[in-house]
């Protein structure tokens, strides 16, 4: 039930990335290689939330044509996000992360900026997300994005509470 034009369609966004539409399977894929998802959801998990409700899911690829290593115009999962509407308008951004070996190039921010630009065209107003106090990285990357901290879940161990961000949308003027 993903609100895009074309699930196909891709853009390069920088030297050797592309961020296009995927699927559940292909994310699978890729979380053995993000060490922070250790024991994350299970597949039926991503099934139960994504289904009946508009939803996105995003991967990023690495094309490296200059090597020839990308075989018939596929590359290597670079980073995934995934999200879907929590309630009308605001879009939960669920689920998202970089392949270790292609960390510090830009790709989280890709992501974020390509379901930014889709959740506004969508029509949502409201960005939503929410991370656990250890991940001071995506703590740091989402207040630098324009993030507010909305509240705070606490549990026993400090580096467990969840904190939960908001972002306003609003289209931007060209």
């Amino acid at each position: 039930m993903s609100l895009s034009d074309s699930s196909s369609a891709t853009s390069p966004e920088a030297d050797g990335i592309y961020v296009r539409e995927g699927t559940v399977e292909e994310v699978f894929s890729l979380i053995p290689h993000i060490p922070e998802f250790n024991g994350s959801y299970p597949r039926e998990e991503y099934n139960l939330r994504l289904s009946h409700t508009p939803h996105l899911i995003l991967l990023a690829e690495w094309r490296d044509h200059i090597r020839n290593e990308a075989r018939n115009n596929e590359g290597s999962l670079a980073g995934f996000k995934v999200g879907y509407e929590l309630q009308p308008g605001v879009f939960y951004s669920w689920m998202g992360g970089v392949h270790h070996r292609y960390r510090r190039m830009g790709v989280a921010a890709m992501l974020a900026d390509r379901q930014e630009e889709w959740a506004i065209q969508a029509g949502y107003n409201t960005l939503r997300l929410k991370t656990w106090n250890r991940h001071k990285g995506m703590l740091c990357f989402s207040i630098l994005r324009g993030f507010n901290i909305l509240s705070v879940e606490p549990y026993p161990r400090m580096d467990d509470y969840r904190i939960i961000l908001e972002k306003s949308l609003s289209p931007k003027h060209t």
